[in-house]
């Protein structure tokens, strides 16, 4: 029974050797296959880096073109009031030449009709400029978004970057 059971492991010792050299090959392939793959995928982690970085480097110049934007609007809205200040005064230079006009009676007719049109436009001006006002603000809201889209995409640009590089230090750690 001895001899038997020694028998026995001996040959299954013998037809494991024998599986394992047969299956060599293919283990080798398996492991050549699969540094092969890892390679590969961190060649594409390193391309997405290179592409994070490009989107993120674009969305920086978004943000502060988008904050570029945001002064020239609060230039121009500074610009606006000017407007309607020379508007307002117009308006009130227009009224005391009426005043003025009435009280020169039938020589100043002429000059009422000029102080009238002076007061028209200047309501006309005060109008446009406040319409501008209200198409700036607008804008400036537009803007303000798109600045604040720009800045949210940096960020998960920045958190996908750090996911790629770590996804790339675990291949290459399986690699080696």
């Amino acid at each position: 029974k001895f001899l038997h059971t020694i028998a026995k492991n001996i040959s299954a010792m013998a037809y494991s050797n024998y599986c394992v050299k047969q299956n060599n090959g293919a283990l080798k392939m398996d492991i050549v296959s699969s540094a092969e793959t890892t390679r590969k995928i961190e060649e594409i982690a390193d391309n997405n880096i290179r592409a994070i970085a490009g989107l993120n480097e674009k969305f920086g110049k978004l943000a502060e073109i988008a904050d570029e934007c945001v002064k020239e609007v609060k230039a121009t809205n500074e610009t606006i009031k000017v407007i309607q200040d020379i508007a307002m005064n117009t308006r009130i230079l227009g009224f005391n030449a009426s005043i003025e006009a009435s009280r020169a009676k039938e020589s100043g007719k002429g000059f009422g009709v000029i102080a009238q049109e002076v007061r028209t436009l200047a309501d006309t001006s005060k109008n446009s400029a406040d319409k501008i006002q209200s198409k700036m603000k607008s804008i400036s809201s537009f803007v303000t978004q798109i600045d604040d889209c720009a800045k949210e995409s940096m960020e998960l640009l920045r958190m996908g970057s750090e996911d790629t590089n770590s996804l790339k230090q675990i291949l290459s750690d399986i690699a080696k």
